[in-house]
């Protein structure tokens, strides 16, 4: 059971800290137009005019909750 939860911890981390990135990078600059790209085509069936509310939500919920898991999975905390 210990290799599975090792593994698990990293699976955490790994995609805890990919979600922070990704997130950060949609709230600053939310229509891409230091990337050249539209946002408005990109989303042109989503509910949302830009990428804020997206990053901001893989942000806190996907990058946040996932780091949170990991320490609790780390500190063997049962919730």
């Amino acid at each position: 059971m210990k290799p599975v939860i090792t593994l698990l911890i990293i699976i955490h981390f790994f995609v805890g800290i990919g979600a922070l990135a990704g997130g950060y990078l949609g709230m600053p600059d939310p229509t891409l137009a230091s990337m050249d790209a539209e946002a408005s085509k990109m989303l042109k069936n989503a509910p949302f005019d830009d990428f804020f509310i997206p990053g901001l939500f893989l942000f806190i919920v996907i990058g946040l909750m996932n780091i949170a898991a990991g320490i609790t999975a780390i500190r063997k905390w049962n919730y």
